[in-house]
């Protein structure tokens, strides 16, 4: 969880820890698609479905992140223009 707020604060956990090469895999992967966040969203909720005590905030928490992808998926696909739609014929 630390490495996800240290990204998120700007700083990558190679830079918080002081040792920048063992971290090195990580940086030269690829960023996640939407359709790798979908499918891990799903096994999570697959795992808390799984799970007799998962408390009802949990689903709501997965939920909220759900949407937060959808929205990022939808602003990154911008708007059609109308005549996408249309077939032009000659």
């Amino acid at each position: 969880m630390k490495a996800v707020s240290d990204q998120r604060d700007g700083m990558s956990r190679a830079d918080s820890d002081g040792d920048s090469d063992t971290n090195s895999d990580e940086t030269d992967q690829a960023p996640p698609s939407f359709a790798d966040a979908n499918m891990a969203l799903q096994t999570l909720k697959n795992f808390l479905v799984s799970q007799n005590t998962t408390p009802i905030s949990s689903f709501d928490s997965l939920a909220d992140l759900n949407e937060a992808v959808a929205r990022m998926q939808s602003a990154k696909r911008g708007q059609s223009k109308i005549t996408d739609f249309v077939v032009k014929r000659m």
